[in-house]
């Protein structure tokens, strides 16, 4: 460091060689009779950055591994990560994920059977670091015992229901259950009974269903605590949401905004992206299956009713087609192969329900309707999206795609422009059109209509 006069009123402050050591505030002070003067300057000193640490595995389900690393920021700020993988017996390290903004994440469609390793890059505007050393060797199991776990079970039966629970009242009703408020009767709690009919449901489906929620742990999920089984039905106990269905908590209302909706359908799209990182569809995402809890004073969105939900190893598995298809893709109404994605469709479905208070694809008959879900034959009438953002409505049409391959995944659905717009500093943006709650209330009661028409 040295400095230089330039001329009477300049002074050069020179770093040759500088590092990032060098890094800091710099102050240049003038003094003379008079008095003195200060002028600051900041310096940042950018290098390669150091490698990562190791990466660890913390979990395997299905074909997904979750990874984590420790960043080492002491030399340089890093702003994102490079992951790359290998198989056992080569020597190609190949790009698996080229931008991580954070330390953890899923590396999800890996080729059942084979074993891989993983290392870690850091990413700054300067270059990209080493690699960190190579995480322990994990074997993604063979289609076979992927299907054979996801079938195996351990469910621990009880059959002390009566013993247990008084029921209070029934809160809701579908095709296959009823949903009783219960209390247990050892601790007075209140809790949630899905009581599921035997003579319309086997066991082995009511134990995936268990086993399935026992598995995943999510804070847009609902935890399950026990089965039982009684002469009639197989029952599993659940927390108690009083708060109910996501509309109707909404209709309390007399308005929400866009901000809200969008929060909600990120909310969605999250746990979504949760179930397919680990290989399983839902299957049945409707309004009717989205509940609501507060949560130190957050409304959190809860995807409920996993009794359609299967993991998905390949592209062989036909959905049956039941009644109700308004929120059904177009390869559940032909019968062809689904997958993960086939929930995609059904998020778009909601979206547009939420923010209109309309099916896009209801017809005066359910013929009708399945005829215009295969062709993707819906509209945005100004009358009901004229106060809805372009954002919104080009979010729906990049999902409501018939092709199931041509859908976005739900981590291209939280890159939107809508999503990112209304959910990014949703506090610090002015506040958009109010939509009011009129025709949301005229949906959930037509919907209430149909239940009872069909499940009484």
């Amino acid at each position: 460091m040295f400095f230089s006069i330039l001329n009477k009123t300049t002074l050069i402050f020179q770093i040759h060689n500088a590092t990032p050591a060098d890094s800091g505030e710099y102050a240049c002070i003038a003094t003379s009779e008079l008095g003195s003067v200060i002028t600051k300057a900041t310096l940042t000193v950018l290098d390669r950055p150091f490698p990562p640490s190791r990466p660890v595995i913390r979990s395997q389900v299905g074909t997904s591994v979750h990874l984590e690393w420790v960043g080492h920021n002491s030399n340089s700020q890093i702003h994102g990560y490079t992951i790359e993988l290998k198989e056992n017996g080569t020597d190609v390290w190949q790009a698996a994920i080229p931008y991580v903004p954070n330390t953890s994440q899923f590396i999800s469609d890996l080729s059942p059977g084979l074993t891989y390793q993983f290392r870690v890059s850091s990413n700054n505007n300067i270059s990209m670091s080493e690699p960190s050393p190579p995480s322990q060797l994990i074997t993604i199991p063979s289609e076979g015992e992927l299907n054979e776990r996801a079938s195996e079970t351990n469910t621990p039966w009880k059959s002390t229901y009566n013993k247990d629970f008084t029921e209070i009242e029934e809160i809701a009703r579908g095709r296959f259950s009823t949903v009783k408020k219960v209390s247990q009767n050892c601790t007075n709690r209140e809790m949630a009974a899905k009581c599921i009919h035997k003579r319309i449901t086997d066991i082995d489906h009511v134990e995936t269903e268990y086993n399935t929620l026992q598995a995943l742990q999510h804070e847009n999920l609902i935890p399950v605590f026990d089965v039982y089984t009684t002469p009639t039905s197989y029952i599993i106990i659940m927390p108690l949401l009083p708060l109910g269905r996501l509309f109707d908590f909404i209709c309390r209302r007399p308005c929400f905004d866009e901000h809200e909706a969008a929060g909600f359908i990120l909310q969605l799209l999250t746990v979504t992206q949760y179930l397919h990182n680990c290989r399983i569809a839902h299957l049945d995402i409707k309004p009717e299956n989205l509940l609501v809890e507060m949560v130190m004073g957050e409304t959190r969105l809860k995807l409920c009713d996993f009794t359609d939900a299967r993991h998905i190893y390949n592209n062989f598995y036909v959905h049956p087609f039941r009644e109700c298809p308004e929120f059904l893709a177009p390869e559940v109404i032909k019968g062809t192969p689904v997958g993960l994605l086939t929930d995609i469709w059904s998020i778009g479905v909601v979206t547009y329900a939420l923010l209109s208070g309309l099916s896009p694809f209801l017809d005066d008959s359910q013929e009708e309707t399945c005829s215009n879900i295969i062709r993707v034959d819906y509209s945005f009438p100004d009358e009901f999206f004229g106060i809805i953002s372009k954002e919104a409505q080009t979010f729906i049409l990049d999902i409501l795609v018939e092709d199931i391959d041509n859908r976005p995944t739900a981590h291209k659905c939280l890159e939107s422009s809508w999503i990112q717009k209304y959910c990014s500093n949703a506090s610090s943006q002015p506040r958009h059109k109010s939509i009011p709650t009129d025709r949301l209330k005229d949906f959930i009661e037509r919907k209430k209509l149909q239940s009872t028409e069909l499940y009484s």
